[in-house]
């Protein structure tokens, strides 16, 4: 495989950054990377023909019985799907000149809050497993685990606290950039 025909680049945070990133992804459309995939903390680009085209992420969580439906109603509206990011964040692309996803404040409110809450979530998530692993080495150190064992956790435990606070300052700006839409 030619891998001077594939790029990654990092995403900055679609949280923070999601205009910017979305007019990343025309400007290397242009030069003709076409972005295909996200995957991991980043966009996954193909070589191909120049483009000129424009991105849209739209966040709605949707299960597989009810995705067709809803892909083809973003067709219908010249929206292509590209990708998505699990079952609640999904990326399209259009042409020049097709009407945006959320063109009204109440969309574009509507589509801040789902992502907003689906945010919080993921932290309530991770903070749940944090305090399941701090009560396991907690009582892993009573019995006299190795310390190894001992480490690993702390090191974990250290990534999922920092892992929550990302979740909630990105949460944060949503609802700061949420005030002012």
């Amino acid at each position: 495989m030619n891998h001077s025909r594939k790029k990654f680049k990092f995403s900055m945070g679609l949280g923070f950054a999601e205009e910017r990133e979305m007019k990343m992804l025309s400007s290397m459309a242009a030069k003709g990377w076409i972005f295909y995939k996200f995957k991991g903390l980043g966009y996954k680009f193909k070589k191909g023909e120049s483009q000129d085209l424009i991105y849209n992420l739209d966040s709605v969580r949707i299960n597989e019985e009810d995705k067709t439906e809803y892909l083809e109603v973003f067709k219908a509206a010249g929206w292509n799907y590209v990708c998505s990011i699990g079952d609640s964040f999904h990326f399209f692309s259009a042409k020049t000149g097709t009407l945006p996803i959320y063109s009204d404040k109440v969309t574009k409110e509507e589509r801040n809050n789902r992502g907003i809450k689906d945010i919080l979530k993921g932290a309530g998530w991770i903070l749940i497993f944090t305090i399941v692993l701090l009560l396991a080495q907690r009582m892993l150190k009573t019995v006299g685990v190795n310390q190894l064992v001992h480490f690993i956790l702390s090191i974990v435990i250290e990534f999922c606290i920092g892992l929550t606070v990302m979740y909630i300052i990105c949460a944060l700006f949503m609802k700061f950039k949420k005030n002012k839409i």
